[in-house]
């Protein structure tokens, strides 16, 4: 009865729940920032090309500071974000796992270390992306 429900359960969830290449592109944003959120924007995903990429504008939140201006004026101080600028990620394929080929920070992708993008590899393959 029980493997009944979950299977029920499991039929039942979403398309939209999983993970997309937006998602995983994010993710290794997160990854590069060593952070554990952002948000995204101005997103260009073109899974059906060979290789699959997405474009992507990231804002980060940043730890410990505030809105200033917000404060000053008695709003909520909310965290700020900052916005990290537009980073591109290319992936071996457009189902999960993604296999994430190479991902170009804002600064451009020749001043990402061949390590650096090794870390980010093995923590996308750890997340199963």
């Amino acid at each position: 009865m029980r493997m009944i429900i979950l299977a029920a359960a499991l039929a039942a969830t979403p398309a939209a729940a999983q993970t997309t290449l937006v998602d995983a592109c994010q993710r290794a944003a997160e990854h590069y920032w060593s952070v554990e959120t952002s948000s995204v924007s101005d997103v260009q995903e073109f899974s059906e090309l060979s290789p699959p990429r997405v474009r992507m504008r990231v804002a980060v939140q940043i730890e410990g500071a505030v809105d200033r201006t917000a404060a000053l004026l008695g709003a909520d101080a909310a965290p700020r974000s900052a916005d990290m600028g537009t980073v591109t990620c290319e992936f071996t394929d457009s189902v999960a796992p993604f296999g994430l080929a190479s991902f170009c920070p804002p600064e451009g992708c020749w001043l990402l270390e061949p390590s650096r993008l090794q870390e980010i590899q093995t923590l996308m393959q750890r997340d199963g992306l």
